[in-house]
């Protein structure tokens, strides 16, 4: 309700903005919503599981909605956690989800209980997931000009 009214506000839905079970419902709510974007921080695995079930719907998902979608994790580092440690889990964490997204490859990830495959998007589509949204959505993070 506090963003449909307020239909100007830029809005940020962290964890697909808590629709993450049904790329279908997300959708819906970006285009109810067009100022929205999203991240997938932690919920990469309800994305994974909807993709064992329908890999192109999921597949085309991401393309359709390129331009509002961040990657992002949840990944934070607890005081007295040895940083190379935590530094390991990250990057391990970080070329799962590379892998899902720019590979066709099938591999299991912890999540589930069976094999998932990459969703194999275009180059464009992953820049845009990774950087390009991000630069957008939080103009001057980066050094750059707001």
């Amino acid at each position: 309700r506090m963003v449909a009214a307020h239909p100007d506000l830029r809005f940020i839905g962290v964890h697909l903005a808590s629709l993450e079970r049904d790329v279908d419902e997300l959708a819906g709510f970006l285009d109810r919503f067009p100022t929205a974007v999203v991240d997938i921080a932690a919920r990469i695995g309800q994305v994974q599981f909807q993709s064992q079930k329908d890999r192109e719907r999921v597949r085309q998902f991401f393309i359709k909605y390129q331009d509002r979608i961040m990657y992002g994790s949840d990944l934070a580092q607890s005081p007295g956690q040895d940083g190379a440690a935590f530094g390991r889990e990250a990057e391990q964490a970080w070329r799962m989800h590379w892998r899902y997204f720019n590979t066709d490859e099938s591999f299991k990830v912890a999540d589930l209980d069976r094999p998932v495959q990459g969703l194999g998007l275009p180059r464009e589509v992953v820049d845009k997931l990774y950087r390009t949204n991000a630069e957008r959505t939080f103009p001057g993070a980066w050094g750059g000009q707001p």
